[in-house]
């Protein structure tokens, strides 16, 4: 989890950064634009290979070579002289970290099962919420007693402590693991599903107060058909058990090719849009300072933390329905939101505490449950594959959120102004559209709780001598 944190911390870190970056390095719009948009895209296209890679060749050195390369990227970011050099190494940074978060997915897959597995997964979702919740205030602390000019150079290198701490453990706690299936990895896979994330991603980071860019339809379009290339090629490799990318077989599990929908749309709505909703709301609408906007997104923020604590908990009680009651209390809460909102627009934000913090909640418990239920059935031998597919699924959500709330809060009044109460009536579509993307995860989280056999089963861990060092995957055809 420590790397997790380093790299939610740089994340978040990076977005404080931008006008210290702006000032220091005379860098221009369009290049901070591709330091932030870059990072993402890099990191969705480094996270299927790497766990792929390590369901070859062990997660472990998989990892390992991830965080190095990470941490010395950052380091070539901060001594950055120009923009081509800061963009370059952002893009690499962003992907050495899908080298590794992947298998940080594929190890919860491998070495936990039931009640562990879950308790894994809360304790990612509980890291990642605490890491967002404090990079921004440990980056502006830093350019605070920096300087603007400088700080930000000091700033995109906070969360290295932690890596190199995760490095040098790494090498003694961190088990290796071992495929035995046979095959060259599949580099045509990767090309193809470089271009399908790539031309999917690209238009809605280039989203502009005037919407999508001109060229967004011909890249949807491109992606489309080379997503349909990309699956009937990954199922030609595995009929010739020739080691695919993502085999074809996890797409016909309505487990996962439905709970990949779900997670996709709850992404796109609790990620990063409902923040910029409120931010946008609270900023441009009600004229309020940015600090009472980080305030009415604090319950939110605190809520995921302590979702996340109820998750294991939550998944014993309710079983295969834990997914479908976290979506109900993101639903339940950000219509709530909105009712308000749209009732008095200058509502006090002591009227959105309860709601927001009842939709944080719900979005701290809907990771275990929904990674549980998308996993569940994979063989540890796919572990990488399929984790490193579900992150990128999440982040394309997180992009398609991000974009079509960008869009609702950037449309004029009748008269073509920008005025608060034109800003506010934006800000509060915002939310709505947040909480419909809910509302259809939702009715899809019913069909995949109805398509699981069973509940996820309430196992107590093993204890840990009971475990293997090193454990040994089987080949496929093996164990179920």
């Amino acid at each position: 989890m420590a790397p997790m944190a380093m790299i939610l911390i740089g994340a978040t870190i990076s977005n404080v950064a931008v006008p210290s970056i702006t000032e220091g390095l005379g860098a221009s719009p369009a290049a901070i634009s591709w330091v932030v948009s870059g990072y993402m895209i890099g990191y969705a296209l480094g996270l299927v290979p790497a766990g792929r890679l390590g369901d070859r060749y062990g997660h472990k050195w998989v990892f390992i070579l991830g965080l190095i390369a990470y941490m010395v990227t950052a380091l070539v970011a901060s001594f950055s002289f120009s923009e081509l050099q800061l963009v370059v190494s952002r893009v690499v940074q962003g992907f050495a970290g899908g080298f590794v978060i992947a298998p940080l997915y594929a190890y919860i897959q491998i070495l936990f099962t039931g009640a562990a597995r879950l308790r894994a997964f809360a304790i990612f979702t509980v890291v990642t919420g605490a890491a967002a919740l404090v990079g921004p205030l440990i980056g502006g602390q830093i350019i605070d007693m920096v300087g603007m000019a400088q700080g930000w150079r000091f700033a995109l290198t906070a969360g290295l402590p932690l890596g190199a701490l995760a490095l040098v453990a790494a090498f003694p706690l961190v088990p290796q693991t071992r495929n035995l299936t046979r095959g060259r990895f599949d580099f045509v896979g990767m090309f193809l599903l470089a271009v399908v994330v790539v031309g999917f991603i690209a238009p809605f980071i280039q989203v502009t107060d005037a919407g999508l860019p001109e060229w967004a339809t011909a890249s949807f379009s491109t992606a489309a058909v080379l997503a349909v290339v990309f699956a009937f090629w990954i199922r030609h490799r595995e009929r010739r058990d020739a080691f695919p990318l993502v085999p074809f077989s996890f797409f016909t599990r309505p487990t996962f090719s439905i709970g990949m929908v779900v997670m996709f749309l709850a992404f796109a709505a609790f990620t990063s849009a409902i923040y910029i909703a409120l931010s946008v709301l609270w900023q441009a609408g009600r004229g309020e300072s940015a600090l009472m906007a980080a305030m009415v997104t604090l319950p939110f923020s605190l809520g995921s933390i302590l979702g996340g604590f109820m998750a294991e908990h939550t998944t014993k009680l309710f079983g295969r329905w834990a997914l479908t009651c976290s979506l109900i209390l993101l639903v339940v809460g950000l219509y709530t939101t909105y009712l308000t909102l749209q009732t008095d627009a200058q509502s006090h934000l002591v009227a959105l505490v309860l709601p927001l913090l009842i939709a944080g909640m719900g979005s701290g418990i809907f990771v275990a449950p929904c990674m549980d239920t998308v996993l569940n059935g994979i063989h540890e031998k796919d572990a990488g594959a399929a984790g490193g597919f579900s992150v990128t699924v999440q982040r394309t959500g997180a992009a398609f959120g991000m974009a079509l709330v960008f869009i609702a809060v950037s449309q004029p009044g009748p008269d073509g102004s920008f005025t608060p109460e034109v800003m506010t009536h934006d800000g509060i579509v915002a939310v709505l559209i947040c909480a419909a993307l809910l509302s259809v995860a939702l009715l899809l989280s019913v069909v995949t709780a109805l398509a699981t056999p069973r509940a996820i089963p309430a196992q107590t861990p093993a204890a840990p001598d009971a475990a293997p060092e090193e454990p040994e995957l089987e080949p496929a055809g093996g164990r179920g």
